[in-house]
């Protein structure tokens, strides 16, 4: 069994989440599959706005504390975002 370093991947899934929009693109074969790339309508900015939002509606004593911007700190301080490799031989 080799390290990671070892393997090489040919496919896989590209995902950008931009302030405004969401950009994914399979990767096939080592290369980049252009005509199946989608952009969704759904970025950091649409979170923070549904984490504000949705923290609002579930603290409603609290709702003049939670603000926009507040939000936004607590989406970026607590949330991570792992990437995770995996692939399967088939025999």
């Amino acid at each position: 069994m080799g390290t990671d370093a070892d393997v090489c991947l040919e496919d896989g899934l590209l995902v950008h989440i931009g302030h405004h929009t969401t950009h994914i693109m399979p990767i096939l074969d080592g290369a980049a599959d252009v005509t199946r790339s989608r952009r969704v309508k759904i970025g950091g900015l649409s979170m923070t706005k549904f984490l504000c939002r949705w923290l609002q509606l579930q603290y409603p004593h609290q709702t003049g504390n939670i603000t926009l911007s507040r939000a936004e700190e607590l989406l970026y301080s607590r949330m991570r975002i792992d990437c995770y490799l995996s692939w399967y031989t088939v025999a």
